[in-house]
């Protein structure tokens, strides 16, 4: 028999749960990068977030 609700629940969306902080000593670059949750700071050499750079975005 045939689960009739299966079809109507939406998968979730897989998400990244593992954060990669820089391990750098001194970066030679950082950029920017944002989204609808905040933005932060990525290392421009191992394209990892800075630790402590996140800023959650205001709500308005």
């Amino acid at each position: 028999m045939e689960e009739p609700y299966l079809d109507i629940i939406p998968e979730d969306p897989p998400q990244e749960t593992e954060i990669l902080y820089c391990q750098c000593k001194k970066p030679s670059s950082v950029y920017q990068e944002s989204n609808d949750l905040g933005h932060w700071l990525k290392c421009g050499d191992c394209n990892r977030v800075i630790k402590g750079s996140f800023e959650a975005a205001k709500p308005y």
